[in-house]
């Protein structure tokens, strides 16, 4: 075995002590152990991406191996770069490095794929429809127009007849891996990445339209549909949370509501978004937006609306009151106040909420989070999906929805 093949063998714990919490922090309960799959992903040969256990056998800022049989990704990985310098120039000085390696996860969990997985240990082998489209949105936002268009195309290929979506997919294929619930929640966002390209692209709009136009059409049909022309809110369904669930949660209600808004602007359709907006203030709104209209506490679903640009029906005094109330000890947030208290603090939550304070121009709380997250990366600076209740990173790194929001974010602070 060489030092190359060394990469993809073994996961890397962290080695955490489990001991009974018993004090006042948010009555935890346990302080839950998860080792840390992998400090990254890189190309070990040509076609061979591995699982990178050991810090040490991976030069800075790449995640290519050394040697000859990682020639061409790494041609790809340095001209991914560059295509995003102009971008990476807006980025504050403090930020780079959590930029450029986000940039750098962004490339190795998409690079010559149809669209991106949510990590690389197997089961997080997939692609989710609500990673790929956040993905889009970056890739866009970024410099890699074509990029973020190709996710869609795929997603367009996937699409199931009725504008519904697999929870995920076998890469290549418009098969789910398992038997998992489908998810409404991927149709609002697809819908809302569909407007969010189109608008990071300077020029050829109309080339987006003619080839997303299927999907725009297929994807806004069924959101209405789900919702009576926005009169109701729609049915239960799994969501970022991925149980199964039988009420309809805040997290579905404001992925619809996002896809309608943005689909009604591409379509000259504003009204089922303004109805659903309505019903969403009167429902969840009237009872503090929590997970469910009337009770399951603060929930990170609730990001959702400003992270999609529905601004004005939370505030960023709620959105900082979720933060607070989700905290874990090592200060980032949880799905949901009615999550397992394990003492886990989630980044594709606590990010998903810095880009909501971000576009909800709270942009000190989106500094905030964003410091966090750059201090818990791993050592070879990926983002890693948990962060246990002593601030070590654990399970997998790097999480692709994770780094999409922390670019995103970035992108909203260079522009203001």
């Amino acid at each position: 075995m060489n030092r190359r093949e060394v990469l993809v063998f073994g996961a890397a714990g962290v080695g955490l002590a489990a001991s009974a919490a018993g004090g006042t922090w948010l009555r935890q309960r346990s302080r839950t152990e998860v080792d840390l799959h992998a400090h990254t992903v890189a190309y070990a040969t040509e076609d061979k991406r591995v699982l990178v256990t050991d810090p040490a056998l991976l030069e800075a800022d790449s995640r290519v191996a050394e040697g000859p049989t990682t020639e061409r990704p790494r041609e790809r990985m340095t001209a991914f770069l560059k295509a995003a310098e102009p971008w990476l120039d807006t980025v504050p000085g403090r930020y780079v490095d959590l930029a450029r390696n986000a940039l750098l996860d962004l490339w190795i969990l998409s690079d010559d794929l149809p669209a991106a997985v949510a990590g690389w240990s197997p089961p997080w082998r997939y692609v989710w429809p609500r990673d790929a489209s956040f993905c889009a949105a970056a890739l866009a936002r970024v410099g890699h127009l074509d990029l973020a268009v190709g996710q869609l195309r795929y997603l367009q290929q996937v699409q199931l007849s009725d504008g519904w979506f697999e929870a995920r997919y076998v890469p290549g294929t418009a098969d789910p891996p398992d038997g998992r619930e489908r998810q409404f929640d991927g149709t609002g966002l697809v819908t809302w990445a569909i407007a969010d390209v189109r608008r990071s692209a300077r020029r050829y709009k109309r080339d987006i339209d003619d080839q997303l136009q299927p999907l725009l059409n297929r994807s806004f049909q069924a959101l209405s549909k789900a919702t009576d022309g926005g009169r109701a809110l729609p049915a239960a369904s799994p969501d970022f949370w991925e149980v199964p669930e039988t009420r309809t949660t805040i997290g579905v209600a404001a992925c619809t509501l996002g896809g309608l808004v943005a689909g009604g602007e591409l379509l000259g359709q504003p009204e089922p978004g303004q109805r659903l907006a309505s019903v969403i203030r009167g429902s969840f709104g009237a009872n503090g937006f929590q997970r469910y209209t009337s009770h399951g506490g603060p929930d990170g679903g609730s990001a959702f609306f400003d992270a999609l640009g529905v601004r004005g029906l939370m505030t960023s005094g709620q959105l900082r009151s979720v933060r607070r109330a989700l905290l874990k000890p090592a200060g980032g947030i949880s799905p949901g106040a009615s999550w397992k208290r394990d003492g886990i603090s989630w980044t594709p939550a606590t990010s998903l909420l810095g880009l909501a304070m971000a576009r909800a121009g709270d942009h000190q709380g989106a500094r905030e989070i964003l410091d966090w997250i750059d201090d818990h990366r791993t050592e070879c600076g990926s983002i890693p999906e948990k962060v246990v209740y002593d601030g070590s990173p654990a399970a997998e790194a790097p999480l692709v929805w994770s780094d999409a929001n922390v670019l995103l974010t970035l992108d909203v602070l260079a522009r203001s």
